[in-house]
């Protein structure tokens, strides 16, 4: 028996094709997801598209803070991390929270301080929505009053809000937390925060990974080079990408706060559903 023809077998009668999707095709089917996305308020099925297209509300900065710290969380698909961010006078930022384990010079450049990493909550057993947000604000007792801006990365699907805060769509990643899906992730976490003594948090911002890694590019330049457009990408525990819409964006046309202008879009990609699967990609959803 021949076992490249074998081979070659097995994998045909599964529906996985060893030459590979056509990535013209690929790159069809992805565009019409984002575009139908864009105008379409709710994901759904067959020609209509299965991504989110989620509006952040949130634009590139033209400046950046100057003496002034803020913290930051990142709530990835594994780990828990919290730490300090401080901006000098020059406004120098941090150029990215994944690389705050990086030294910095004596000469102005922003200070990450106090890290900490844990588990992320809901890893390990099932959490109810009062106990998510108390273990969150639990990890962050070491920051405690530090500043009075927090922003966090929430590595999940949610709806951004106008005013910054975000209400979750669905937890994934093996974070079991049912409870949370359709809370107000920063009004839960400061009524949390305050419950353990806190002062109420003067603003707390919700961007997910993608628009975070966008951010921190767009950040990182204004000061130096600029370029026409940035995009975010993240290859981890799930996969996902954002970037920025310039367009009007149709189905939060005439909405508060949507006046035309560009935003980052949290695409959700990896929900795209218009390229045929495999038996083993359909066992591994």
């Amino acid at each position: 028996m021949n076992v490249s023809h074998a081979v070659n077998a097995f994998l045909s009668r599964h529906g996985f094709s060893p030459a590979a999707p056509d990535i013209h095709a690929a790159i069809s089917a992805l565009l019409f997801d984002l575009e139908d996305g864009l105008e379409n308020a709710s994901p759904g099925r067959g020609l209509r598209s299965a991504m989110p297209m989620i509006p952040t509300w949130i634009r590139p900065p033209d400046s950046v803070p100057v003496n002034t710290s803020i913290i930051v969380i990142d709530a990835g698909g594994t780990n828990f991390r919290s730490s300090l961010v401080s901006f000098d006078a020059e406004g120098n930022p941090a150029v990215s929270f994944r690389s705050s384990l990086v030294s910095f010079d004596a000469e102005g450049n922003p200070a990450v301080s106090d890290m900490q990493k844990t588990s992320m909550p809901g890893i390990e057993r099932e959490y109810s929505r009062q106990e998510f947000f108390d273990k969150i604000a639990g990890n962050l007792e070491h920051l405690k009053n530090k500043a009075s801006r927090i922003a966090f990365c929430f590595s999940y699907a949610f709806t951004a809000m106008p005013d910054g805060d975000g209400r979750v769509i669905e937890m994934s990643k093996g974070v079991r937390a049912p409870e949370v899906h359709g809370c107000l992730l920063g009004e839960n976490l400061s009524r949390a925060l305050v419950a353990k003594g806190w002062n109420k948090p003067e603003k707390i911002v919700l961007v997910n990974d993608t628009s975070a890694a966008l951010l921190a590019g767009a950040s990182a330049a204004v000061k130096g080079k600029k370029y026409g457009t940035y995009v975010g990408f993240i290859l981890g525990t799930g996969m996902n990408a954002a970037y920025i819409e310039s367009g009007e964006i149709p189905k939060i046309a005439g909405m508060p706060g949507a006046d035309g202008g560009p935003q980052i879009v949290v695409c959700e990609s990896g929900k795209s559903d218009k390229m045929p699967r495999s038996d083993f990609d359909v066992q591994l959803q």
